[in-house]
């Protein structure tokens, strides 16, 4: 759809209540349809949606997509809409509107009125339940100043009651869940979550005759959406030596709250210091050995990769990739020896207090030693993929990897990349 805001996506068809946004009825549009089809697609998207109306006072607006005189002939309900001049069966008007207020009427021969209207740009209007009749309007001149013009009563009316579909969409995109993913399930699934919770906070303010924030309606359903089928029972901690069970109730107890935010840190009241921080010491006979794999040969600080390339006349590689692929080759080697260090002095010292069961699982993810590690696998990652990259799109690159690998003893540097 190049003429939308949100030019790609899934495309979902909604009738919506003009005042409020509230979502009556919703399709979810699956592509071209097969077998004998009749009428074009915007008359059998308003002849679905209508199946669902239960009352009688229900009056329908909708776009020039949607509308048609065959559609407005066969409507069960009073409808209004904006038109295309082009479309079949709508009357041709011969004469030419020169002033802006000026407006021409044209009725069919079941009854359908079709109304133009020139404005700043000229406006054509099918109803089936208005008459060729004039309302007062006022606009905005260019000089800022207000002027009142004849308008169709058609017109008119469209325009106050146009705009619940738009209305609807702004309200569930507040507070949007939705993510990029290529899981299209995903954003049908959030997008369809959030417009319940829209319904149900504009039938909460019905109810209650008072319109309270979106925001102050979605936290406490949160809420209560999380502590769902939990127990905040008080439970005693015990010493294990094992591992927790899958269904441990100290993980399980989460209470009836959101996290909190503070400003303030947790500090050991017995062997911090004044600015609360402990200071570790680790004796080099008590340093266990290290178990894990060694660092990654592509990076050792031995090779020199990055100033043969920068210095490469004409350049092989742009200075942009030069620089995401080596400005945190230290950061890379120092996180990888200081996670050795911490992983292993961690698991010792809680096999030592027979924690390692309850500690492992509670607080291991809150620690140092994954964020190091994380961080290295991040910078380690966005480096090896940049060089492939470089190497699968400019094979001069490729060579000056294998020519730097012939030159060392270390060998076969190049294949890594």
């Amino acid at each position: 759809m190049p003429m939308k805001p949100v030019k790609r996506g899934i495309k979902i068809w909604q009738r919506c209540d003009s005042k409020t946004g509230y979502v009556y009825d919703m399709n979810i549009y699956s592509g071209k349809e097969t077998g004998d089809v009749q009428g074009t697609l915007g008359e059998r998207v308003v002849s679905k949606l209508t199946k669902t109306i239960r009352g009688k006072d229900v009056m329908l607006a909708f776009d020039r997509f949607f509308t048609s005189v065959h559609l407005m002939e066969t409507l069960k309900f009073p409808a209004v809409g904006t038109c295309i001049k082009t479309r079949k069966d709508v009357p041709n008007f011969t004469t030419k509107l020169s002033k802006r207020g000026e407006a021409e009427f044209l009725v069919t021969k079941n009854g359908t009125m079709c109304a133009r209207w020139l404005d700043s740009k000229e406006v054509m209007m099918l109803s089936n339940c208005h008459e060729a009749k004039y309302a007062k309007v006022n606009r905005t001149m260019k000089d800022g100043s207000k002027k009142e013009f004849e308008c169709p009563v058609a017109i008119e009316f469209y325009n106050k009651i146009m705009g619940g579909v738009d209305l609807a969409d702004q309200m569930a995109n507040v507070y949007e869940l939705d993510r990029k993913s290529c899981k299209w399930w995903k954003k049908v699934f959030f997008r369809l979550l959030m417009s319940a919770v829209v319904n149900s906070w504009i039938a909460y303010c019905e109810l209650k005759h008072r319109k309270i924030p979106l925001l102050d309606f979605i936290v406490p359903l949160a809420e209560a959406l999380m502590t769902s089928g939990k127990f905040n029972a008080q439970y005693q901690r015990r010493r294990r030596t094992g591992c927790p069970s899958k269904a441990s109730r100290s993980l399980l107890n989460v209470g009836d709250h959101l996290p909190v935010t503070t400003n303030t840190r947790r500090r050991c009241l017995l062997y911090a210091d004044e600015d609360g921080y402990v200071d570790v010491k680790i004796p080099k006979k008590q340093r266990p050995p290290l178990s894990l794999p060694p660092m990654p040969p592509d990076l050792s600080p031995e090779k020199d990769y990055k100033h043969p390339l920068e210095d490469s006349t004409p350049p092989i590689v742009s200075a942009n990739k030069i620089s995401i692929m080596f400005h945190r080759v230290e950061q890379i080697l120092q996180c990888h020896n200081i996670f050795g260090i911490a992983l292993t002095q961690c698991v010792r010292q809680w096999d030592q207090e027979e924690k390692i069961g309850d500690v492992f699982v509670a607080s291991f993810s809150k620690t140092m030693v994954l964020d190091i590690y994380s961080d290295f696998i991040n910078n380690f990652s966005l480096a090896m993929e940049t060089a492939k990259q470089a190497s699968k799109n400019k094979s001069a690159f490729a060579d000056f990897l294998k020519a730097c690998a012939h030159q060392r003893p270390s060998g076969k540097d190049a294949e890594h990349w």
